[in-house]
């Protein structure tokens, strides 16, 4: 919003309409108000070239400290001397952060050793459960995961993992029985399932205590509000989305990764997805036909946009081949998201269920919810931990996540 208000003074002051955000990531060659009208104060210009900043960390925080910069009651430096003053401040911490350091490197020493001893898990073996869906590349992430586990210089090669993947359609009959049998595996994915299920698994707040939770960013802020009893641990988010139709019978042109508003698409055939109707309901507040298969229809296609969530984007892909497609997210302070792909302890002996505790606190890290969510599948799964999207993301369709990333919001 900030960014749009100093576009609009750019044009209203100007008379020039500056180049697309989107596009200036490429190639900014946007020229300062002042140059364009000379009646303009330095500090004017300054501010809305500030606001108008293509990098979200460099523009004005808030609309009050954008005011005071338009009333001249806070001096703005122009672009070469903000990105000056944020490579001073970085360096000054920076600094800081090496005495820190340095202080406590003793101290460092000694919770190493500690934890390492805490590491050595012993002698175990453990049944893994979880659910594949067609098409689906869970297998090879889960088996990427199990080996590097066991590998011997991590500590843990006395641990044997028994990874058993089970069909989407069969999955909860084959728990439901396990639970009334008394015979869950050791450690077991656990989205949907019944609560007979998970009142027989066990707590998991000591996973709660690993550095993997305290590093996931969302974890630290809602976990025990979203999972009051601590039964299982999410690794997935689901984020809301509009898919559009660029092609074909019906379709719209629409060239940006983000909405606002509905009324951005400029068409009155929005339809919903029926699975993801919450999401829906509590993102955008508006009345919308939940009738998907008015937009999923390979012949003929009757709506160009459908709301729906990144769980959908499998199901969009196979189902609508012969269109082109655009995954447009939208772009506000607060986006209401879900946790998904959960999993839960089943039981065991003292040491099965360590093993298993360790396992899925590695299942949080960052290399492991790579492999999960953006390198071996590709159904939309947005990594819980924040660090995972600190490198390039191979799939296109969730590079626009990483912009949005710090605005969800969780709530049952």
């Amino acid at each position: 919003d900030i960014y749009a208000l100093g576009a609009t003074l750019y044009v209203m002051l100007t008379g020039v309409k500056p180049e697309e955000s989107t596009n200036r990531k490429i190639n900014d060659d946007v020229l300062d108000p002042i140059a364009l009208n000379p009646n303009l104060s330095q500090n004017l210009s300054n501010t809305i070239m500030k606001a108008m900043a293509v990098e979200k960390h460099m523009r004005f925080k808030n609309i009050d400290e954008f005011l005071k910069a338009l009333n001249g009651e806070k001096k703005v430096l122009d672009r070469k001397g903000e990105k000056r003053k944020k490579v001073l401040k970085r360096a000054a911490t920076a600094s800081i952060a090496c005495i820190l350091v340095a202080l406590l490197g003793v101290s460092v020493f000694s919770v190493y050793y500690s934890k390492k001893n805490f590491d050595v898990l012993k002698p175990a073996t453990i049944d893994v459960w979880y659910s594949v869906s067609d098409g689906s590349n869970e297998k090879a992430a889960m088996q990427e995961i199990a080996k590097n586990f066991t590998d011997e210089k991590n500590g843990f090669k006395d641990i044997t993992i028994n990874l058993i993947p089970i069909p989407e359609k069969e999955y909860n009959v084959r728990l439901e029985e396990a639970a009334e049998n008394n015979s869950l595996p050791t450690l077991f994915e656990s989205s949907g399932v019944s609560s007979e299920v998970l009142n027989k698994t066990i707590n998991l707040k000591k996973i709660t205590k690993s550095d993997q939770f305290k590093k996931a960013l969302f974890l630290n802020e809602y976990y025990f509000s979203y999972y009051s009893d601590s039964k299982q641990m999410p690794l997935g988010i689901e984020v809301p989305l509009a898919f559009i139709i660029t092609n074909g019978p019906e379709c719209i042109k629409y060239s940006d990764d983000y909405f606002k508003d509905l009324e951005d698409f400029n068409y009155d055939k929005i339809v919903g997805d029926n699975k993801a109707t919450d999401l829906i309901t509590r993102n955008f507040n508006a009345v919308v036909s939940f009738d998907e298969k008015t937009f999923m229809n390979s012949k003929r296609n009757k709506s160009a946009v459908m709301l729906s969530s990144t769980m959908a984007i499998n199901e969009i892909k196979n189902k609508l081949k012969l269109y082109e497609k655009k995954y447009v997210y939208p772009q506000r302070e607060q986006i209401c998201c879900k946790f998904i792909y959960e999993w839960s302890i089943g039981g065991g002996n003292g040491h099965e269920i360590r093993a298993a505790e360790k396992l899925l606190t590695w299942m949080l890290d960052r290399p492991y919810q790579r492999a999960l969510m953006l390198e071996f599948c590709s159904d939309g799964q947005i990594p819980v931990n924040n660090e995972a999207f600190e490198e390039e993301i191979t799939l296109s369709s969730l590079k626009p996540i990483q912009n949005i990333y710090n605005n969800f919001v969780f709530m049952r």
